[in-house]
């Protein structure tokens, strides 16, 4: 049940709004301070589960998307389509 509030927190990032699934778990890794290679809800404990679903429900989807991809979200910002 919790891992799977953190997929229903989580997966949007990579099912709505596109970001590829390596970098949006990267950006879930950074903010755990957790490595990469161990960050996947498969593998998590019930207190990484809470802490990654308290990070994904408190970050702006904006603030993630600038993390994932400054310079493509700058052109977006300024009205600039490449």
């Amino acid at each position: 049940k919790l891992r799977w509030m953190v997929h229903q927190a989580f997966d949007p990032l990579w099912q709505v709004y596109q970001i590829p699934r390596p970098k949006a778990y990267g950006w879930l890794s950074r903010a755990m301070r957790i490595r990469r290679s161990s960050c996947h809800i498969r593998l998590f404990n019930t207190q990484q589960c809470y802490n990654a679903l308290a990070i994904c429900r408190r970050t702006p989807t904006e603030e993630i998307i600038n993390w994932v991809n400054p310079v493509q979200n700058n052109y977006h910002l300024q009205g600039i389509d490449k």
